[in-house]
């Protein structure tokens, strides 16, 4: 999502921009229709182990000194990968917590309820759904392309099996970036 902005944003321009299986509509229905993940063991594989009372508790929780800056994604934590194959990797040795392991569950509950964007932009604060959807489309690089202005030339990578950013949201954008 960063690196396409970056296009529209940065002074002086990049050369080029390079999304990689980037995230370029925040409006699109795929984050905001009820629905479970389409594979729940990929790439968010762990079952949540707190009630679901406690996770809404963490994310209402506004506090900014409660904030995780450091975390191993899901699949950097054990089991999946051990302790000496994330220090080979990441170059320090990290001890994974229960903290590591909440805050996965937490973004798996914000995934599968589709509530990530609703908290990141506070959708409450807004008075309305339309004025909602115009703070997401101010943050997504598809619909500033929509505007007109100049963006540079775009290189475009993405998967079909990732399940965090639909496949459709590179061929969309591609498309654009050749208009």
């Amino acid at each position: 999502m960063l690196s396409t902005l970056a296009g529209h944003f940065f002074q002086p321009r990049p050369r080029a921009v390079l999304d990689v299986f980037g995230l370029v509509d925040l409006t699109d229905p795929f984050y905001h229709e009820p629905k479970s993940c389409p594979d729940p063991t990929q790439p968010l594989r762990f079952l949540c182990r707190w009630p679901e009372g406690s996770l809404e508790a963490m994310f209402k929780n506004h506090d900014p000194s409660h904030a995780e800056v450091c975390c191993p994604y899901t699949s950097e934590l054990e089991p999946i990968m051990t302790f000496g194959k994330r220090r080979e990797v990441w170059g320090v040795e990290y001890i994974t917590s229960e903290k590591d392991y909440k805050r996965m569950d937490l973004f798996k509950h914000f995934i599968t309820n589709h509530e990530i964007f609703p908290l990141l932009f506070r959708k409450e604060s807004f008075g309305t759904q339309e004025a909602y959807e115009v703070a997401l489309k101010g943050f997504s690089g598809l619909h500033l392309l929509e505007h007109g202005k100049e963006y540079p030339p775009t290189v475009v990578m993405h998967g079909t099996a990732d399940s965090l950013v639909p496949v459709e949201q590179a061929t969309v954008s591609s498309k654009s970036y050749e208009n």
